[in-house]
């Protein structure tokens, strides 16, 4: 409270800014700005409330002519001021003990005073708006502050009369004047009140906004995980089903729109019904995890990996043909013949959309389906480890197994296929 005091000191008697204090860059702008240029009070501002309130030069006459008179008596009036101040509990508690009371009584002389200066330029006005704004801060209310100016008002305008005794023109036109100055602090310090207030609710409401935007920034990353989580397989962290159909439906719009040719390699994984029976489904679901692993590592940066369903994966590799489809392949089989999942077995069906000849996503994925299905029956009915079958755009071409040992195949072609629908 004391420093709140202190500092409705100074702002009463106005002192000046130390010079090397504008030379230093003050981050806060408003800090640089007197209250009256930050409230937009200019000086024709000024002018224009003083012509409306009606405070003229012989209105600013009368009150000039009287200065002596009040600076005279200014004592007794603080005195009795406060006096009667004081038996208002609220105010009592505000001005909290008789230092504080000395130093406000001080304040008050200049206060009065400067009423009656005469001068009621930029420099008075940024004077009544330091009032209101450390009314505020101290917790002085509007009710108690216009109670407090009542009191001051018939104090002063007893003191007019006495000071000009039976000239009841002069009387007359001095209270008048004394009103319209009242008037006129009145407005000033109702500026700063309302100003703090709507500080407070901008204050307030930035920081609402600010909450707002970063509650929007944690739904927009959550709903983005969400999505994720959406499309990716909880057990082998691959891209799942829905995923996949999302990225191969953008996939094939691009080779329809002329784009370089687009592979779609399909793995199965031969017998692994056999696996869960016969070990558990904690050894089956520790393969697939090696399996999705071998074949991320496997796939470039740019193939999608994706757990089709069950024991079946996929790789869409864009921008790819056949060949390079076939040497990722290849890759696959090789990687997948490490110790930690010794006698797996898988086949491996290829097919390719190109411009010349697109397919759609489901043709796409039939396609591939088909050449899988047609290595699935080597590997039935020849026993052998790992087959790659190849589908070539709508002219079908099927590939002759390829094991892997030994590690060079050739992979001859025929027309004619034929096709199985899906499991």
């Amino acid at each position: 409270m004391t420093h709140l005091i202190d500092s409705l000191k100074r702002s009463l008697t106005g002192p000046e800014i130390p010079s090397h204090w504008k030379e230093i860059n003050i981050p806060n702008l408003a800090v640089q700005r007197t209250l009256a240029e930050q409230m937009g009070l200019t000086i024709y501002e000024i002018e224009n409330r003083k012509r409306l309130l009606g405070l003229d030069e012989e209105k600013i006459r009368a009150l000039t002519d009287c200065r002596d008179g009040i600076h005279q008596k200014i004592d007794s009036i603080v005195e009795e001021f406060y006096s009667i101040q004081i038996k208002t509990p609220e105010v009592a508690l505000i001005i909290g003990d008789i230092d504080t009371l000395a130093r406000l009584t001080r304040a008050m002389r200049g206060y009065i005073m400067e009423m009656f200066g005469g001068l009621y330029d930029e420099a008075y006005v940024n004077t009544r708006l330091r009032v209101g704004k450390l009314h505020k801060r101290s917790g002085v209310s509007p009710k108690l502050y216009t109670t407090a100016l009542r009191i001051l008002h018939s104090l002063l305008r007893d003191e007019v009369k006495i000071i000009f005794g039976g000239d009841i023109e002069r009387t007359d036109l001095t209270q008048e004047a004394l009103n319209t100055i009242f008037m006129f602090d009145m407005q000033l310090v109702f500026d700063t009140y309302i100003g703090s207030l709507v500080a407070e609710v901008e204050a307030g409401r930035s920081e609402i906004e600010r909450y707002a935007l970063s509650l929007e920034d944690q739904i927009r990353d959550r709903t983005r995980q969400i999505e994720e989580m959406s499309r990716q397989d909880m057990l082998t962290g691959l891209i799942n089903q829905r995923g996949f159909h999302e990225h191969l439906r953008r996939e094939c719009s691009a080779v329809e729109r002329g784009s370089d040719p687009l592979s779609l390699i399909v793995i199965d994984l031969n017998d692994f019904k056999q696996i869960n029976d016969s070990k558990g489904h904690p050894e089956g679901d520790r393969v697939l995890t090696e399996v999705a692993k071998i074949v991320r590592q496997s796939a470039r940066d740019t193939d999608i990996s994706c757990r089709y369903g069950g024991d079946e994966f996929a790789i869409l590799m864009p921008h790819t043909a056949q060949d390079d489809a076939a040497v990722l392949a290849r890759r696959i089989i090789t990687n997948l013949g490490e110790p930690n999942i010794d006698g797996l077995s898988f086949s491996i069906g290829i097919a390719v959309s190109a411009a010349q000849a697109p397919l759609t996503p489901s043709d796409l994925i039939k396609a591939a389906d088909d050449a899988m299905y047609k290595a699935k029956l080597s590997y039935r009915e020849d026993l052998r480890s790992h087959f790659i079958s190849v589908t070539k755009a709508k002219d079908v071409q099927l590939a002759t197994v390829v094991e892997s040992e030994p590690k060079e195949a050739v992979i001859p072609t025929s027309k004619n296929a034929r096709s199985s629908g899906r499991r």
